[in-house]
């Protein structure tokens, strides 16, 4: 018999532990009463003689007892019956808890999003950005946005990196198909970027260097979603012809589902970088990929010994300045916009948990206090103090329980409503959303919490004097009503 089959049967087995201590007590009535006395007197004697029944019977349950379960379970019930009773003091804290959980959990999936789960690629620890560094005596300034020219340098010299470049922001576009014109975000990416990121098409195929060189055919790949909506999954559309802002345009290619790329868009056509006109501003940025056999080490050296331009006009103009190129992590480079504001957004929520958690501890400390005449009558009929820490760590508990379960609701609400107002260059690539990191924090602020509501008010009671405390019961109905409720519980 398994533990769940023997703890579904234990109601039985006690009723028919019952039913035998009833029989062999009800056997020895008839037996003396059968030697001539009677039945008020048998059943007497019969009692003394076989003993206390219900000691007899609690102790031979203890055969299917387990007592850490039985102990927890009866801490628990009695706990719960103790804030049913209190259904004001129950549903403040639960709101504050539910309001403070929630908000940190909402905050904490952006951080998670932002800083700590690992971008949707492959291998993403070997994917960077290519950054421009200034440093002056006194400032230091480093910019992800790069010209036509950094581009052809880090091409053409970088051989630890493939290398592929994407313009600043997606812009709207209409797209016009054989019915209708929609509005879509379109972003322009050179040959090769998708294939640095380790994104495939299930349909068709990626940019070629004819495709992004200036003047050249002009191609679009379209995004899982668009295929999908606009031509209906259709897989004939793949080498069709289609009007981007009234200029035709080849599909090429389909990518999965659910890809992100480096900004959020519903098309993509070759950049066709130059190094004039728009190539003369800081309007590209460059992705790249450590290629196997190589380090960050090597490509940080190889990148330093490019000098653009624009770096000696700097430094000519700034005789003691430095400038040069070099890699930063791509998860540390999209982020950086929005990791000092989340940074101190999580710092705020996390003071605001902090804050409830005092006036809460204050507020379970005023009640158990209040009981402290029960609990001094529990301790002195030989309760242990053990077992009273234990009861009053069970209240705060499930109060944190049910505000973290709250909280989780309220944060899934809120981070809907982050994704619908959060600009996009700020919204993490992924999304937000309640994934395991998510959950496990709320499970770690709810320990947290119930640590911190309920350790003070459990540990003041158990290093507790009970003498004054019972002298302070003022009245033999109090007592009385503790020895009831330490019998219930």
């Amino acid at each position: 018999m398994n533990w769940l089959q023997q703890l579904v049967s234990r109601p039985r087995e006690y009723s028919n532990v019952s039913e035998e201590i009833a029989e062999h007590l009800q056997e020895k009535i008839d037996e003396l009463v059968s030697g001539g006395m009677s039945n008020p007197d048998a059943e007497a004697a019969a009692r003394r003689q076989f003993g206390n029944a219900l000691l007899i019977e609690e102790h031979s349950r203890e055969v299917w007892q387990w007592a850490v379960f039985d102990s927890f379970l009866r801490d628990l019930k009695y706990a719960f019956r103790q804030l049913r009773r209190n259904p004001g003091f129950t549903c403040t804290v639960l709101l504050t808890l539910a309001v403070a959980i929630g908000a940190n959990t909402a905050v904490f999936s952006m951080v998670n999003a932002l800083l700590l789960r690992p971008l949707p690629y492959s291998q993403p620890e070997r994917l960077a950005s290519l950054m421009r560094n200034y440093r002056l005596p006194a400032s230091f300034d480093a910019e992800d946005g790069q010209n036509g020219e950094s581009w052809e340098l880090v091409r053409d010299n970088v051989p630890a990196v493939q290398a592929a470049v994407y313009s600043n922001e997606p812009s709207g576009v209409n797209l016009q198909t054989q019915t209708t014109a929609h509005y879509v975000q379109q972003q322009r990416v050179s040959a090769g970027y998708f294939e640095v990121l380790g994104i495939y098409p299930i349909v068709g195929r990626t940019f070629t260097a004819e495709e992004d060189r200036p003047h050249g055919p002009k191609a679009v790949i379209l995004s899982f979603e668009t295929w999908k909506s606009l031509f209906f999954s259709d897989r004939s559309v793949v080498g069709k012809s289609i009007l981007l802002k009234g200029e035709p345009h080849v599909v090429i290619g389909v990518l999965p589902a659910n890809t992100y790329t480096t900004a959020p868009a519903d098309l993509w056509t070759p950049l066709q970088p130059v190094t004039s006109g728009e190539g003369e501003g800081e309007n590209y940025h460059v992705v790249m990929r450590l290629k196997d056999g190589s380090s960050w080490a090597q490509a940080n050296a190889q990148l330093a010994n490019l000098h653009p331009r624009s770096f000696l006009r700097f430094v000519k103009e700034n005789s003691t300045a430095r400038a040069w190129l070099s890699a930063r992590p791509l998860q540390q480079d999209l982020a950086s916009t929005a990791r000092a504001p989340v940074t101190i957004l999580m710092s705020a929520v996390a003071l605001i948990l902090l804050i409830a958690c005092a006036n809460l501890t204050g507020l379970m400390l005023v009640r158990v206090m209040r009981r402290s005449g029960e609990l001094a009558t529990r301790l002195a009929l030989g309760a242990t103090k053990a077992s009273i820490f234990r009861q009053l760590m069970m209240e705060p508990a499930l109060l944190a329980i049910g505000g973290g379960l709250l909280g989780l609701g309220l944060a899934a609400s809120t981070i809907n409503l982050f994704s619908q107002f959060i600009p996009t260059e700020i919204l993490p690539i992924g999304g937000l959303g309640i994934d395991n990191s998510v959950l496990l924090f709320a499970l770690l602020a709810t320990l947290a919490t119930t640590i911190l509501i309920g350790i003070l008010p459990a540990l003041a009671i158990r290093r507790a004097d009970i003498r004054p405390s019972l002298a302070a019961a003022a009245s033999r109905g109090e007592r009385v009503a503790a020895i009831v409720a330490f019998v219930k519980a």
